[in-house]
């Protein structure tokens, strides 16, 4: 997460959902987990594929979204 995702989603750049927007992040987690990663490795809106970083497997990427979808979790 600090690596690839941090930059955006802590600060909401080219409004990526913050880190801390339970509430987004809830409704977002309503599309399933292969969703999420299917948006985070092919990239959605202003975010790229694998959030820029494109030396990361598929599986790399999983775990920051995995990450945040326990902080969501564990913030309800």
């Amino acid at each position: 997460y600090q690596k690839a995702c941090s930059s955006c989603h802590d600060a909401g750049t080219d409004s990526a959902p913050k880190m801390d927007d339970i509430m987004t992040w809830v409704k977002l987690m309503a599309a399933g987990n292969e969703t999420l990663y299917s948006s985070t490795i092919n990239g959605k809106g202003a975010m790229p594929p694998k959030g820029g970083q494109k030396n990361l497997s598929e599986d790399d990427i999983k775990e920051p979204v995995d990450y945040i979808i326990s902080r969501v979790i564990s913030a309800l």
